[in-house]
């Protein structure tokens, strides 16, 4: 009985739960802190991935080729496969967050690199640094876009330039092509943006750009003919040569004028269609018959005699 009331009696060790904070999970908290606020701010700069399709991956290397606008990235090459069909190549681009707003159904996209285009050499400065992706964002808002047809060549006009379009036809090209200069009064005024295809081939219809001012000089009375190439004639007066001009003669080119009496009438709008006039330089005559270059090789052809198959005017003398 002695032995039943001591161990009644007996006092019990009472445990007490610390409250108290341990030092020790501050690094692991911090750890992950550190971890979610850098895959925050990874997701938060990151676009969306396109995708382009070109004719070639020419010059482009995964991980290093970049997606510029005006000099500044927009995003990295992740990817370069060939197309299912085996006929273009698929270039995937992992863009960055300020691409987002830029990336619609009328962005171009190009590959620069060194080339001679439309009379002016570019991409000069790929030599060092390598090809890259050029982006040109639309003018106006259009749809959200995220696969995409690149163009073999860089678009003619490669920023946003006041002026205005119009659409020339002809039953012919000639020596006219994408980025062929357009004249005005011997100025270079525009380019040749393209051309289309209609009516069952019956014409072609050329998109020509003009850019501000020179486009307020465009009205319904304007006269647009073909530039392009150069004209010999053979007559008693010596060798006549007629041509624009030099850059015209090698790219080909388009030259308008307008008549004195139709300068200060209403403009002509966009997209408004003209013929397209061949040979030019009879229109031009009709406008400005005392050109002196239509002048200055019968003067030349005269002075040198018959050695060039003119008429020698001394001849009439003896």
């Amino acid at each position: 009985m002695t032995n039943l009331a001591e161990q009644r009696t007996l006092p019990q060790a009472a445990t007490h739960r610390s409250r108290r904070f341990s030092i020790i999970w501050i690094v692991p908290l911090v750890a992950v802190a550190v971890g979610a606020w850098l895959a925050w701010d990874t997701l938060s700069k990151e676009g969306p991935t396109i995708k382009i399709s070109f004719e070639s991956g020419e010059g482009l290397q995964a991980g290093q080729s970049q997606l510029k606008y005006k000099d500044i990235v927009f995003g990295t090459v992740k990817s370069l496969e060939l197309a299912p069909d085996k006929t273009h190549v698929i270039v995937t681009v992992a863009t960055t967050h300020e691409a987002r707003p830029l990336l619609t159904d009328g962005t171009i996209f190009w590959v620069v690199k060194p080339r001679l285009f439309a009379g002016n050499i570019s991409g000069i400065e790929t030599l060092l640094s390598g090809s890259y992706i050029g982006m040109l964002p639309a003018a106006e808002a259009g749809k959200v876009k995220r696969d995409f047809v690149g163009r073999e060549d860089p678009p003619v006009l490669s920023a946003h330039v006041p002026g205005r379009s119009f659409l020339l036809k002809s039953k012919r090209i000639g020596a006219v092509s994408v980025g062929s200069p357009i004249f005005f009064r011997d100025l270079n005024v525009g380019e040749v943006l393209g051309w289309d295809i209609a009516d069952m081939a019956e014409y072609v219809t050329i998109h020509a750009f003009v850019h501000a001012p020179y486009d307020g000089y465009v009205h319904d009375q304007t006269r647009f003919w073909n530039a392009s190439g150069v004209s010999i004639k053979l007559g008693g007066a010596g060798i006549e040569v007629q041509m624009e001009s030099l850059k015209a003669l090698l790219l080909g080119g388009v030259a308008f004028e307008t008549p004195a009496g139709a300068i200060h009438t209403a403009e002509t709008p966009e997209g408004h269609v003209s013929a397209l006039r061949q040979p030019g330089h009879r229109e031009r005559r009709l406008l400005h018959p005392e050109n002196p270059r239509d002048l200055v090789f019968p003067w030349l052809c005269k002075r040198l005699g018959t050695g060039l198959g003119g008429h020698d005017p001394r001849s009439q003398s003896r």
